[in-house]
This record gives structure tokens, C-alpha cells and sequence, in this order.
């Protein structure tokens, strides 16, 4: 008797997998606050932050968007970040999870390379790629499902792009310019899959 052909699984889960993808960073970054609040010195900080244009600070660009220096900070980054995040995954799916590495990646490398001499940390490089994402897919793709999201982000979080203008405090405006490039350019490059 002929067997009949089974589909095959895809080997990466693209729906549900990469929501939870999101949801397990959120969770990373408040886990890390706990332990710093708690562990003697409190120096998670410095250690996954970066530290532009050291060497060793580098490999930071990969873990700076999980240290924040407070839970002040931690709560103004984890709203946009989780609403955000989910609107460039209702917009791609299947390739959330690659979004978000290069987003992590240009915004902290983007950092790295024109911060001020200071410790750069929290998730707000991430969260200005993913709005500069989310604007520059509606742009290029000018697809009705990407209009309507970019119009969400622009509505809750249009004011935050005051934050890319150079300032003197403790905010780090290098990596907020660098995610909304970023994520800019992400999505100028994306535009033929769109």
C-alpha cells in the first residue's frame, strides 16, 4: 500500500515562538533589575552596558538592551517596548525574530560608535528601532496592514521622537538616534520582500 506524503514541521516556529521571544526579553530585563537590586554593589550594570568605542564593550551591544540603571528606567522602556514590539511582530511574523537581532545589533553598534564617553544601557536603542521599523515598513512596503500600524505607533509614541535631540543629561540620545536610523533602514532594506 502507497504511503501517503506527511508535511514536514518547520524546524523554527514563526507565530507563537516569536511572541514569545519578546516576552522572554521583557521577563530577561526584570530579572536582571531583581538580581542587581539585590545582589551586593549592584553591578550588572556596567558589566552589559556599553562603553563606546572600547573593544571589550562591543560584545555589550548584545546585552545592554537587558540592564537598566533603575526600575524607573526599566518601566519607562518596558511599555513601548512590549507595545512596539508587538506591532512589528503583527507586521512580520516569521521574520520578528530576525528583526528584532539586527535591530539590537544596529542600535547598539550605532551607540557604540557615536555615544558620549558614558555607560549606555536599557532597552530604548531596541525601542526606537522597533518604531523606526514599524514607520519605515509602512513607507517603503505602503501596504494598508503596515500603514495602519505605523499610525498605532505614531499615535501612542509619536511624541518619543523628541528623544534623538542631543542633550546633556543622563539620556542617551546616541542610542535612541541610532535605533530610529536603524530600524529605518531596516525596513528600506526589507522593502522588496515586503
Amino acid at each position: 500500500m502507497p504511503s501517503t506524503p506527511t508535511k514536514k514541521r518547520p524546524a523554527v516556529q514563526t507565530g507563537k515562538g516569536s511572541l514569545f521571544l519578546l516576552v522572554w526579553m521583557v521577563a530577561l530585563a526584570w530579572l536582571l533589575e531583581c538580581v542587581d537590586l539585590v545582589w551586593p554593589g549592584g553591578t550588572w550594570d556596567r558589566q552589559l552596558a556599553i562603553f563606546p568605542r572600547t573593544w571589550p564593550a562591543l560584545m555589550n551591544i548584545f546585552t545592554s538592551p537587558f540592564a537598566h540603571g533603575n526600575f524607573t528606567h526599566l518601566v519607562s522602556n518596558t511599555v513601548p517596548w512590549v507595545i512596539l514590539g508587538v506591532l512589528t511582530y503583527l507586521g512580520e511574523r516569521g521574520k520578528f525574530l530576525s528583526t528584532t537581532l539586527w535591530l539590537i545589533f544596529i542600535s547598539g553598534f550605532g551607540t557604540w560608535a557615536i555615544g558620549r564617553g558614558a555607560l549606555h544601557l536599557g532597552a530604548s536603542g531596541l525601542v526606537y528601532g522597533y518604531f523606526g521599523y514599524v514607520i519605515g515598513r509602512a513607507w517603503f512596503a505602503r501596504r494598508v496592514a503596515w500603514i495602519l500600524l505605523a499610525v498605532v505607533a505614531v499615535v501612542l509614541f509619536g511624541s518619543m521622537v523628541s528623544g534623538v535631540i542631543p542633550t546633556r543629561g543622563a539620556v542617551s540620545w546616541e542610542g535612541h538616534l541610532a535605533g530610529l536610523i536603524g530600524g529605518f533602514y531596516l525596513a528600506s532594506r526589507r522593502k522588496e520582500a515586503s
